[in-house]
């Protein structure tokens, strides 16, 4: 049973009114069409009791007629009663008859009613589990929607209608959002309509899954005004108070939201519509979890209930999952275990446990369409056993089982990503999924298996970023004409995605420009899909889900002196990694608060004012952190690779004495930072001689509207002795194009510019003389050849932050790129001491030491030598992010030796000329 199929049941009533009237042009036509219209429409028949009326008036077509048009709609019809008794192959069959009628020549044959069987035929794959086939099914349906717009409003609607109810239960929120406002934007005839305010319900259903509560909020707040007037009744009436609750309880207002619940409830039961019932009581139980977990129960048990024909359903699985969760919650776990199970056995056919401990193979998931379901099932799972272990600690097997359980939830994790098409519900999913992070890092230390806590350290971090870098590397596999349509088809997208972005949200250039992009991506990911069937090593490049040992870091890519600090920022408790050639640990951070007080250490330090004026409250706090933070074993190692999570703190200006003013970590340890251990693996490239690309606009053109950086170009032209190959642009020639031109001909790459931070909602974005460049539009600069970017611009290293993920920057989006290492900055600072840092680190560079090194040597330098500057406001806001390489420069002279070498062929060829002619030469 599928409870969604009751909340179309109108819509489609509206659908086969409007289709079959389209036919009633002559006498012989109506005269067949009305009856099967009278059949359709009488509530007192039940469906099989339909089937059998218009199959009955099929034959009597066929006694008097040759198959047509007419024969079409009434197969069609048939059709649908056998899709909804179950009968899909039958249904499926006639649909593709009446399919291939309608596309000939014969009487009566409309080409635009195929919109509606494609809609249908859709329909039956997708209650099939076959999501690939529907969704082609549903894009014909649009196709001729486009071409026959004022014929074929209901397939039209109904399409996206379905499209948003699977995005929507595969968790894919954002998605669902981008689904609505296409449809909102290209479906004609829906403007005004109770159906358009249908779309913007589910839209503020999506939001509120977001956390857009304000937007979400203006939504409900103009429609349920609609739905309580006349203009709605029945099931629509019922639909709307159910939304309308999901939003009170989501604005924590849970009495009024079980009222609008109820209300639609009492519709539903009259109308008897058993799924929509289900759907009001699942949201009850939401309301109510955690909040009065006893009443939560109340309304799953009655869910139970109504559940019993159909054990086998969807409805049924998640309401034993949601029992199993709440008794977790009430301590009652050998119960819980129990629930969790039956679930999993709905969720996975095939799956017989023999005890409450065992799990599916991943094979046996693979061949479910259910990876959210049961990613959700082993999550819940997963708490459970943790939870029963810090209860029955004498049991050490627990400890196996939950280990097992985060190992096969973490590979579903990746499977439900995979299939996930939007990046922000990627985002979404990587905060939500974080807990499961937690307990299998603490299960780990239980165990005091490290290696395990690196496992799940390095998969509960920048795996998006993971994932980009492995679809930029797979491409080396695809053909050359096929990479040049994939930069095509991409560059579309992204372009029409920063067009969006500058729109006003309900206006008419926004939906214009939401259809452009929708349009353009959908063409990008349905060719990503024809890669991956035809190129079987990009496919298997691109999902590699292999993740570096704690083994490999140790001997391959930390050197003798370095260490690896990782760190993992948990709802409950925290902990700290570390990691040398000699040694590794784990260790529980027992200080609460971590990302409030690194934010405030962060504030404090980034106001110049602020930290001169109260110095010894920093001291105090940055010497607090470093006790926590730094684990005493790996203060003897003078170089220091820190993974970050939660909070992005330049560990330099932590105090290791606060006692002395001068104490800051930056003079015992040179400090890198990295979105995981991974990304320094990956991101390996081969020794060269280095050359460098500077770029400084230093004044702007009116357009760009940014203040001046006087003194960017002389600081360039300072960089550029110590590396002699260089290519330097500055003012007018500082454009976005050049830039873009001679990105790749270099290895270091030095800009001297302004950037904006996502802070406010805005995409980071980078600022050239004539235009910006948003984030967005780096990951069309994929597999580029520089080592190191050095963006000194403010607040380069700053962005959204998305849990189970890392900080959104325009820095994180050159290492998308390909760069393996960047200095960004992390707050503004005044420009002048940003070039004397910047210089005295390409001094040191140039001088040989690795990266870290230099940085760290350049800070050192620069509080020797700048007089007043010593606060930690000048200085600690730059950070080295990446691999911490040597990286030495490329020798100018080969131009010279070139130039010297063409000059001696020429001597030497005048030379030859002029001794030929002297022996040829005779007196006259």
């Amino acid at each position: 049973m599928d409870f969604l199929r009751s909340v179309l049941f109108i819509v489609f009533i509206f659908q086969f009114k409007a289709g079959f009237s389209l036919a009633q042009a002559g006498q012989e036509p109506a005269f067949w069409l009305d009856q099967v219209n009278t059949v359709n429409t009488d509530p007192a028949l039940s469906w099989s009791e339909k089937l059998d009326k218009v199959e009955a008036i099929r034959i009597r077509f066929l006694e008097k007629n040759q198959k047509d048009g007419v024969y079409a709609k009434i197969i069609h019809r048939i059709a649908d009663y056998k899709r909804i008794l179950g009968d899909f192959s039958g249904a499926i069959s006639l649909m593709q008859e009446a399919i291939a009628i309608n596309k000939s020549d014969l009487p009566h044959a409309e080409e635009h009613y195929l919109s509606f069987t494609f809609c249908n035929i859709g329909i039956a794959y997708q209650e099939l589990g076959i999501q690939e086939k529907a969704e082609a099914y549903y894009d014909s349906a649009f196709s001729l929607h486009k071409k026959y717009p004022e014929e074929t409003f209901p397939p039209a609607y109904i399409s996206f209608d379905r499209r948003t109810v699977y995005s929507f239960n595969k968790g894919e929120y954002q998605r669902t959002v981008d689904l609505l406002d296409y449809a909102l934007g290209s479906i004609y005839g829906l403007e005004g309509t109770i159906q358009e305010t249908l779309l913007k319900i589910k839209k503020g259903r999506a939001l509120l899954e977001l956390g857009e509560i304000e937007k979400a909020d203006e939504i409900f707040q103009n429609s349920i005004g609609i739905f309580e007037s006349d203009q709605a009744s029945g099931e629509l009436l019922g639909f709307a108070y159910n939304a309308y609750g999901i939003y009170l309880a989501a604005v924590d207002r849970p009495e009024e939201a079980e009222t609008y619940f109820s209300k639609a409830m009492d519709l539903y039961l009259k109308m008897g519509y058993l799924g929509s019932v289900l759907a009001s009581l699942d949201e009850l139980y939401y309301t109510w979890a955690k909040k009065d977990d006893q009443k939560a129960l109340k309304y799953l048990y009655q869910s139970r209930e109504y559940l019993e024909p159909y054990p086998d359903s969807r409805e049924n699985m998640s309401a034993l999952n949601n029992i199993g969760a709440t008794y977790t919650r009430l301590e009652r776990y050998d119960e819980a275990l129990e629930y969790f199970q039956q679930a999993m056995q709905i969720a996975v056919k095939g799956f017989e446990p023999e005890n409450d401990y065992q799990n599916p193979t991943l094979a046996q998931i693979r061949q479910t369409d259910n990876y959210y379901e049961i990613a959700m099932i082993l999550k819940n799972k997963g708490e459970a056993l943790a939870k029963q272990f810090q209860k029955k600690k004498s049991d050490p097997q627990l400890l196996d089982h939950a280990l097992t359980l985060y190992r096969l939830n973490d590979q579903v994790i990746d499977l439900m990503r995979w299939n996930q098409q939007s990046e922000d519900t990627k985002a979404f999913w990587r905060g939500y999924t974080k807990p499961i992070y937690e307990w299998a890092i603490q299960t780990s230390m239980e165990k005091k298996d490290f290696e395990g806590a690196f496992y799940f350290m390095e998969k509960s971090r920048a795996v998006m970023l993971n994932d980009q870098l492995s679809e930029m590397g797979a491409l080396r596999f695809i053909h050359e004409s096929d990479l040049y349509k994939e930069k095509e088809y991409k560059t579309d997208a992204v372009a029409l995605k920063t067009v969006l972005l500058e729109k006003e949200a309900g206006t008419e250039d926004f939906q214009k420009a939401t259809v452009d992009w929708f349009e353009a991506q959908s063409r990008y990911e349905t060719f990503i899909k024809e890669l991956e069937q035809r190129y079987p090593s990009y496919y298997q490049y691109k999902y590699d889900t292999s993740v570096l040992s704690l083994q490999r870091l140790q001997e391959e890519v930390l050197d003798h002196n370095q260490a690896y600090l990782s760190y993992f920022v948990g709802e409950e408790a925290s902990y700290v990694l570390f990691a040398a050639n000699d040694k590794v640990g784990l260790k529980k951070i027992e200080a609460k608060d971590l990302e409030k007080r690194a934010a405030q250490l962060i504030e404090l330090t980034s106001n110049k004012s602020k930290i001169n004026s109260d110095f010894v409250t920093f001291k105090t706090a940055a010497h607090s952190l470093y006790k926590e933070l730094f684990p005493e074993e790996i203060k003897k190692y003078s170089r220091v690779v820190i993974s970050p999570d939660g909070f992005f703190l330049p560990f330099e200006f932590l105090m290791t004495d606060p006692s002395d003013d001068n104490s800051f970590l930056l003079k015992s340890q040179a400090l890198s930072y990295t979105y995981s251990a991974g990304f320094l693996a990956k991101n390996q490239k081969g020794y060269k001689k280095h050359s460098l690309f500077g770029l400084a606009p230093v004044d702007y053109s009116v357009e760009v509207q940014q203040a001046s950086l006087p003194g960017a170009d002389l600081s360039l032209k300072k960089i550029k002795s110590f590396f002699p190959k260089n290519k330097l642009l500055t003012h007018e020639r500082a454009t976005k194009q050049n830039f873009l031109d001679l990105l790749s001909d270099h290895s270091i790459i030095q800009l001297y510019s302004h950037a904006v931070a996502d802070t406010e909602g805005q995409e980071p974005r980078l600022y050239f003389f004539d235009t910006s460049m948003p984030l967005s539009e780096l990951q069309l600069l994929g597999g580029l050849p520089a080592h190191l970017i050095v963006l000194a611009a403010c607040n380069t290293g700053v962005g959204r932050l998305v849990r189970g993920e890392g900080v959104f920057s325009l820095a994180r989006g050159f290492a998308a790129a390909g760069i393996p290492s960047s200095i960004t900055t992390l707050w503004e600072v005044e420009n002048q001491a940003t070039y004397e840092l910047t210089e005295l680190f390409y001094r040191f560079l140039s001088d040989g030491h690795s990266s870290d090194v230099a940085l760290q040597q350049a800070k050192l330098e620069f509080l020797k030598k700048s007089e007043g500057q010593s606060l930690p406001y000048f200085w600690a806001g730059q950070v080295l992010v990446g691999r911490s390489d040597v990286l030495k420069p490329a020798s100018s002279l080969g131009i010279y030796y070139l130039y010297l070498g063409i000059i001696m062929v020429l001597l030497a060829a005048v030379f030859l000329l002029y001794k030929k002619k002297k022996t040829n030469w005779k007196p006259k």
